[in-house]
């Protein structure tokens, strides 16, 4: 089932901790599978802070990733929206967010609409704005971090994502947003790199049925889903039936051993 893995995606809300709270056996995991000779990257949805305020994050957890080993859908929609020459996005983003975008000052001149997870930003002034920007300038790209459809907070409760809202404002402008996260092709490509062998030998383990198990299998990867975080029993079987994960385990832990046992 896990023959030839060299390298571990490990998500990380939800899989190894939840806000500033480890997941049990979180750091174990990871000890584990790089003792083991196992590369480890970390790849993420998180768009409710910027890579600085993530890093401190992590850091403060004990999850200190190697250089280069850090993949966010914030980081990809940013890299992205410069690529496309973008430098006056209208960001429905937190202030840490936005750090990571390059703006020009250009007043209420916008080019472009970027949503990740922002609380105080997916209101109805806000998103009315975005609305009457996209309706008004045909031209100007919708740009979504991902489209996750909620997340477990830090008191267990689930919360909506900016899925929700991107839907919103597609259905109100008649058009179609570009979505840069997981579950998308173009994300596990950025980790992985341009090596056609590279899905073969990697796993993927997430909480979340869709954007971690099923997209990962569906770009050629293995996956484990996990039981923790935003996962709700029966997710397994109420995922893409085409691409169901490889295996189903408790915690993050526990995937890492089963992984480690079944590929001598």
């Amino acid at each position: 089932m896990f023959a030839g893995v060299r390298r571990i995606l490990f998500d990380l809300s939800g899989t190894l901790h939840i806000e500033n709270q480890l997941l049990p056996g979180a750091l174990e995991a990871l000890a584990e599978a790089k003792a083991a000779g196992l590369a480890v990257d970390f790849v993420s949805n998180t768009s409710k802070e910027g890579r600085s305020d993530l890093l401190s994050r992590l850091a403060s957890l004990g999850i200190e990733p190697e250089p280069g080993r850090l993949h966010t859908s914030l980081s990809v929609t940013a890299d992205a929206a410069n690529r496309l020459g973008l430098r006056r996005p209208l960001l429905l983003l937190s202030e840490s967010a936005a750090a990571d975008f390059q703006v020009e000052p250009g007043g209420a001149d916008f080019d472009s609409v970027v949503v990740g997870l922002a609380p105080d930003k997916l209101n109805y002034q806000d998103l009315s704005r975005a609305m009457r920007l996209l309706l008004d300038r045909p031209e100007a790209p919708l740009l979504a971090a991902h489209r996750g459809r909620y997340l477990r907070s830090g008191d267990g409760l689930l919360r909506l994502g900016p899925g929700p809202f991107v839907t919103a404002l597609e259905f109100a402008c008649g058009r179609s947003a570009q979505a840069f996260g997981k579950p998308t092709p173009a994300f596990f490509e950025s980790v992985l790199g341009a090596d056609a062998a590279a899905p073969a030998c990697a796993v993927m383990i997430g909480d979340d049925a869709e954007d971690d198990a099923a997209g990962a299998v569906r770009s050629g990867l293995r996956a484990i889903l996990v039981r923790t975080g935003k996962y709700r029993a029966g997710d397994e079987a109420r995922a893409d039936c085409e691409a169901p994960p490889t295996a189903v385990c408790d915690t993050a832990l526990d995937a890492v051993r089963l992984i480690l046992r079944d590929r001598r």
